[in-house]
């Protein structure tokens, strides 16, 4: 699970500092290695829930917007695929969290991203991380913490490998 060896410690997720680094063929291949089909990340099913708020992210306000997607009918998960669509005219804006029953599991983004538009990406979590139950509301925080931008929150998909 770890992909950090393509980078020197200088740099981050968003803006590796090994300029022969294609980030994008980097997640591609993250994402594959977790998918349930045609990758290491499981037996080949997923049980997927979704929730498509259209919910606008207040502007440099620390309570966010928060998005919730009830789970329920999943045992023996053994892992997460959080996927985003967010539109937001600077993504290094942005402090994207997932909570089970709302206490934080992971912070997803932190600020990175800069003056770039948007974020649609995918984020995986480990069984470890997503804990034995995951029959719970899942919620997605998504927090600008800087003014003069602003947002939607399109799309949360939670995709559980079983």
């Amino acid at each position: 699970s770890h992909f950090d060896f393509l980078w020197s410690p200088t740099g981050d997720w968003g803006q590796p500092s090994n300029p022969n680094v294609d980030v994008a063929n980097v997640k591609k291949l993250v994402k594959l290695s977790v998918a349930a089909q045609d990758g290491g990340g499981g037996t080949g099913t997923s049980k997927d829930f979704s929730a498509t708020p259209n919910a606008a992210i207040p502007d440099n306000d620390p309570a966010g917007v928060s998005v919730d997607v009830p789970v329920s009918g999943v045992s023996s998960a053994k892992g997460l695929t959080v996927s985003v669509d967010i539109t937001h005219t600077y993504r290094g804006d942005l402090t994207l969290t997932l909570l089970k029953n709302g206490t934080a599991v992971k912070t997803l983004v932190h600020d990175v991203g800069g003056s770039a538009d948007n974020i649609v990406d995918s984020y995986p979590l480990t069984a470890d991380e997503i804990g034995t139950d995951v029959n719970a509301t899942w919620t997605l925080q998504v927090v600008d913490d800087a003014a003069e931008d602003s947002g939607t929150v399109n799309k949360v998909t939670l995709s559980f490998a079983l």
